[in-house]
């Protein structure tokens, strides 16, 4: 979340327990570049290499980054939305209070 928050594009290595689910959400939005694994299953330098790339140089770079910026956009609205709300609900015992 951190890297859509700072409208980062995210280049997924999923490893352990749900990453893979999280990885393949985040490419199916057009969020995430997946580095793919080789025949043993092992991430090489030359797959890395050519996801970092396409994430940033690569074809579909400014269509990706497009689609973080607008998380990142979206993401900070509705932070915010929370925030108001949690606002309100704080004032309304301080205003009970005043009325005594």
């Amino acid at each position: 979340m951190e890297s859509l928050n700072f409208s980062v594009p995210i280049i997924a290595m999923p490893i352990h327990l749900d990453q893979a689910m999280n990885t393949k959400f985040l490419v199916e939005k057009g969020l995430a570049i997946e580095v793919t694994r080789d025949g043993g299953g092992r991430f090489s330098r030359t797959a890395i290499a050519r996801a970092v790339e396409e994430a940033f140089s690569g074809k579909r770079s400014e269509a990706l980054k497009m689609r973080v910026k607008d998380m990142s956009i979206r993401l900070k609205m509705k932070r915010r939305e929370e925030m108001d709300n949690a606002a309100q609900e704080l004032r309304k015992p301080c205003a009970e209070i005043e009325k005594v």
